[in-house]
């Protein structure tokens, strides 16, 4: 109990000192949340400064619409949703929806932050946004909504519903133009910056204290590779050029982190990789890892899932079962932002 309340205190007094933020993105670059797009937000995020520029001259119905159109990547077509429906689906997607409510509350705000954004950036596509986890956010049509959640379609419906009348119309913004919402489902118990992840900085996505992933044991997975199945993984990096000493023993070098965790670069078998290589090479859930060589086998400690940039669900979670409001949790996780709703327009 004692260790408890003072990692409560720790929170508080942390909270107290940290402001919030945001992130630009072009068309195809890195998403959002919990199941597909956590793992797969892995693209690079391009330089937007034009983007950027533009944004405050876009259009007030590009800004807001009432529907949405989707880009079905793997049907190959177009279909248009109901804003609200387009919020709950990727909500009911992209979190658990028995997370607290002011998280699920923070989830669905950045959901339509991140849609506004990519509207905002959209060009002359003939769709808003895709539903693309590696680019976008993951989104389920009604009948596939239904199938996702069978029997308890309409309890979850109207959970989810009185979720999103809550924050309707609510949206991040930094200096005035709508940010790119970046979440992830955990990280090492601190956020990464997009720096380091995505080698683009940006003074709104900074590393923050994240006390709630530290305490969510499902999160931390442990994988083992032969020196045979190390090898052929590593060989798909074309880029690389490897030597494999006779002994596996010798083929770890130096790693070096950032101060949240992250493997910044690895040396292994004559050569380097990043963090993010080897999550991608190895199909690893983040890049908050340590790897070694143990009884004839490399082992792979691994903490969190995702990126590690911007919201964390279980950290939103753990804010909110200890009482603070979705807003308290928006502003800790994206430094420098405003809260804005169009509904006050």
């Amino acid at each position: 109990m004692r260790n408890f309340i003072s990692l409560v205190l720790s929170f508080c007094i942390i909270m107290a000192s940290v402001p919030v933020v945001s992130l630009f993105y072009k068309k195809q670059t890195p998403c959002a949340g919990e199941s597909e797009s956590t793992a797969a937000q892995t693209k690079t995020v391009q330089n937007t400064t034009e983007k950027t520029q533009q944004a405050e001259s876009t259009s007030a119905s590009a800004r807001k619409a009432d529907k949405i159109a989707v880009y079905l990547h793997k049907e190959d077509k177009t279909v248009q949703a109901d804003l609200d429906f387009y919020i709950l689906s990727v909500l009911a997607k992209e979190i658990d929806i028995h997370a607290p409510e002011e998280a699920l509350k923070a989830q669905a705000v950045c959901i339509y932050t991140f849609l506004k954004h990519a509207m905002e950036q959209s060009g002359d596509t003939d769709y808003d946004i895709t539903d693309d986890p590696a680019h976008h956010q993951a989104f389920l049509t009604r009948a596939q909504l239904k199938s996702f959640w069978g029997e308890s379609y309409k309890e979850n419906y109207q959970k989810l519903q009185k979720i999103v009348d809550a924050v309707k119309g609510e949206y991040l913004s930094y200096e005035g133009q709508t940010v790119l919402a970046a979440y992830h489902s955990s990280n090492a118990g601190k956020t990464e910056s997009a720096a380091v992840y995505w080698g683009e900085d940006y003074p709104y996505l900074q590393p923050v204290t994240s006390i709630g992933d530290t305490l969510c044991e499902r999160y931390k997975t442990k994988v083992v590779f032969t020196p045979e199945a190390l090898k052929t993984a590593l060989e798909k990096a074309r880029d690389k050029t490897f030597s494999f000493p006779e002994s596996p023993s010798d083929w770890l070098g130096e790693i070096h982190t950032s101060p949240s965790g992250t493997v910044l670069d690895i040396a292994i078998a004559g050569a380097t990789l990043t963090g993010r290589e080897m999550r991608e090479l190895l199909a690893l859930k983040s890049s908050f890892f340590t790897l070694r060589y143990v009884k004839g086998n490399f082992l792979l400690k691994v903490s969190g899932y995702g990126h590690g940039v911007g919201l964390s669900q279980e950290g939103a979670k753990y804010m909110a079962s200890l009482g603070f409001s979705y807003k308290d949790i928006l502003l800790h996780y994206y430094n420098g932002v405003a809260i804005k709703d169009e509904n006050a327009l």
